[in-house]
């Protein structure tokens, strides 16, 4: 997949930081207030201690994070260590949201269940996606008090919210998780390198492939103008598809040239 950004004009760096700092200026004088030299290095010292202690804490963070890999490579044994830490590091992205249980859903799903039980086996079955189905049900829905609802719905309601509990804690397919992860991260990557490439003409050639065959992702390329696609079809004597097929491959085999 070759990704070609358009070519942006080009925006000077001075004019996007005087207009950045426009609202910082002083009516009389437009011009931003200057620091002293003193305040200049106590900002920076600020900023270094600042720098320096978030990346102890996410040093540390690190550490207790595989350390815990470790532990249930230890424990389970069927993976590797890296297998586990990108499970937990998957676990961490995905965002519960829990929704109120919908009593009338669980009605309709009922209510089709009973109806195609009590069908012959060669009959066709009903869908609660059905409209007629639906409209059938929802009649008999509401004609019913709110009392009714909840005392009908009582077990349901439970059984559903038991059923979403146990779906929390099912594995989650981690390569699947890993796939979309990365679908994600690199769009939002060639979002910001075709910014980068509009703003400062800065061209920009990306592979990424896989270094494992079980993962789903398929090669990779961001390319900021074709002319560097031409570049590399006239240095290899292969297109930049037919170059990262054979750089997964590489990758995938394991089998790597030592350097001397």
């Amino acid at each position: 997949m070759l990704k070609c950004s358009s070519m942006g004009p080009a925006t000077s760096p001075d004019v996007q930081v005087s207009q950045k700092h426009a609202h910082k200026a002083d009516p009389f004088t437009m011009k931003a207030p200057k620091c002293t030299p003193v305040e200049k290095a106590s900002l920076k010292l600020q900023r270094k201690a600042r720098s320096d202690a978030y990346s102890e804490a996410l040093a540390e963070a690190r550490e207790v994070v595989l350390q815990q890999a470790a532990h249930m490579q230890e424990q389970f044994g069927t993976h590797d260590i890296s297998y586990y830490l990108k499970t937990i590091m998957q676990q961490a992205r995905m965002v519960s949201k829990q929704r109120k249980v919908n009593r009338w859903n669980i009605f309709l799903s009922q209510e089709v269940k009973k109806h195609n039980n009590g069908l012959p086996s060669n009959e066709r079955r009903v869908r609660t996606s059905d409209p007629e189905v639906a409209k059938e049900i929802s009649a008999h829905w509401k004609v019913m008090s709110k009392e009714e609802h909840e005392a009908l719905m009582e077990d349901g309601v439970k059984n559903m919210a038991n059923h979403r509990k146990m779906r929390a804690f099912v594995p989650h397919n981690t390569l699947l998780s890993a796939y979309h992860d990365a679908h994600v991260t690199l769009n939002d990557v060639e979002h910001e390198l075709t910014v980068l490439n509009s703003c400062t003409d800065m061209d920009v050639l990306l592979f990424t492939v896989r270094s494992n065959a079980q993962h789903y992702n398929k090669p990779y390329i961001f390319c900021s103008n074709h002319h560097l696609a031409e570049f590399v079809k006239l240095v290899t004597k292969a297109s930049v598809q037919e170059l990262a097929l054979k750089m997964e491959g590489y990758c995938i085999s394991g089998i790597f040239l030592t350097t001397i």
